[in-house]
């Protein structure tokens, strides 16, 4: 009697284990294709605002021009946010929404003219998965529909668990954060490439 419940408990676990395996499985094949599909979305509103974005220059910090936009299928985008070290190059919508957002990152709060511009972004790898890598003087560009190119360094990157999203609001030029799956947030935190590369707060 004895190992007759024994055998039914090791069944059970097996059945168990075999049942969390697959949906361990299709959690990540899902994961998976919503990064492809993402990776693609992206991608096409970047090859359309390369092609009407006038040749960059390089922008004056000084000049506290609105930022144009450009509509690109059903939304506006206000350019492209380019990190060299680890190969992020995107465009950013105007606004944050969740559709928005399962194409691109997008403008949180702020602005490039304002010195305050905070970009929210998926945690897709092929959109903010890798902003954790980021490292300090690491270089961050924005570069506007209207062709100006705004350099920024990374001068400090957080990785916490925010009880309030508005905690990534703050003084600094330029902010990138995302969720991680672990319910953290990273926060990347850019001066102008003009200024110094590190803050004492």
């Amino acid at each position: 009697m004895q190992g007759g419940r024994e055998l039914r408990a090791y069944r059970v676990l097996i059945v168990v284990g075999v049942a969390l395996m697959c949906v361990a499985l299709a959690l990540l094949v899902r994961d998976q294709m919503e990064d492809r599909r993402a990776r693609q979305a992206s991608a096409h509103v970047l090859e359309r605002l390369e092609e009407v974005r006038p040749q960059l220059h390089e922008a004056d910090p000084a000049s506290n021009q609105p930022t144009t936009v450009e509509r690109i299928g059903d939304y506006d985008y206000m350019g492209s946010v380019i990190i060299p070290a680890v190969g992020v190059d995107l465009p950013v919508a105007d606004e944050s929404s969740d559709d928005r957002l399962r194409i691109s990152p997008c403008r949180y709060a702020g602005g490039i003219g304002t010195d305050d511009l905070i970009v929210c972004g998926e945690g897709y790898r092929s959109h903010f998965g890798r902003l954790g890598s980021v490292g300090i003087r690491d270089e961050v560009w924005f570069a506007t529909v209207d062709g100006a190119l705004h350099r920024y360094a990374v001068s400090n990157v957080e990785r916490d668990a925010l009880e309030d999203i508005d905690a990534v609001l703050d003084d600094w030029d330029l902010t990138l954060f995302t969720f991680n799956q672990d319910g953290t947030c990273c926060v990347v935190r850019c001066v102008r490439a003009t200024k110094s590369a590190t803050r004492d707060d």
